[in-house]
């Protein structure tokens, strides 16, 4: 029976993980469910000689084990974690201190896209303090009542906010959103989320920046210091172009999925 024999590879591939602790333990539990879908051992109901397509094998392993909207907000997690321990953010600030240190106001913009772009992976809850902690040692050295730092963090607060409308994954609102559409047989892909979203949001900062310096004018400042790193931190090392990489190639593939649901089965990786 190829069903037995594909489900017998699949347990020893597993079961040698294990033993030889190629992988952490963890790390060869989620490989399991990816495993089943690749290696076609689900067999079809209906025709108990074909396998069962991947797209229903993913969501047969989904229903067995969490909603496939979860393993979707744990990609973003990931990508959260792997952002934050390689302080991608930071390299980005520096290089936007780079070109727009010169002109606070266009700094201020920058940072506002800056909220706008990490919203949309890590959360709009998790990038205003990620860039915040980038940011202290800049605004800290003005008066507190300074129009600049004024705008800078409202400008930031909502960059944010709109990052949260983005994606799918971006705030909690928007995966019950989508849970609740896809339960009542109208699913929207993520594809289609970004593409009606990501305009309006983009136009939404553009003019929330124009009232944010019309209103509060940041004057004060003539030049953004340089965002100082350590030794340590200087550059982009292999690890960084790696994270940057996979995170792009997960976004690329969650965007265009309904072309590659055929192979991938799931939304959520499966």
């Amino acid at each position: 029976d190829p069903f037995a024999d594909r489900c017998l590879a699949v347990l020893a591939f597993v079961v040698t993980l294990w033993i030889t602790e190629a992988l952490p333990y963890f790390a060869t539990a989620l490989l399991v469910p990816v495993l089943v879908v690749f290696m076609d051992v689900m067999r079809d109901p209906k025709h108990k000689h074909h396998p069962m397509s991947r797209v229903d094998a993913a969501n047969f392993v989904l229903d067995h084990l969490v909603n496939h909207t979860t393993i979707l907000i744990l990609g973003g997690y990931a990508i959260s974690a792997a952002f934050s321990r390689c302080k991608l953010e930071m390299w980005i600030a520096s290089q936007l201190q780079k070109y727009f240190g010169h002109s606070p106001k266009l700094f201020i913009l920058s940072i506002m896209f800056l909220g706008l772009i990490l919203s949309m992976w890590i959360s709009n809850h998790t990038a205003p303090v990620l860039c915040c902690s980038i940011l202290m040692p800049v605004i800290r050295d003005y008066p507190t009542d300074s129009p600049f730092v004024k705008a800078l963090l409202l400008g930031l607060a909502f960059g944010s906010n709109f990052g949260g409308m983005t994606t799918p994954i971006a705030s909690m609102q928007n995966v019950l959103a989508v849970t609740y559409l896809d339960a009542a047989g109208l699913p929207v892909s993520f594809g289609e989320w970004i593409l009606v979203a990501l305009p309006f949001c983009i136009i939404g900062v553009l003019i929330s920046w124009v009232v944010i310096i019309t209103a509060i004018p940041p004057n004060d400042v003539d030049h953004i210091p340089v965002i100082m790193y350590t030794p340590d931190e200087a550059g982009l090392k292999p690890r960084d172009i790696a994270v940057i990489v996979l995170s792009l190639g997960t976004i690329l593939l969650w965007s265009t999925f309904a072309y590659t649901s055929d192979t991938f089965g799931d939304l959520g990786g499966y």
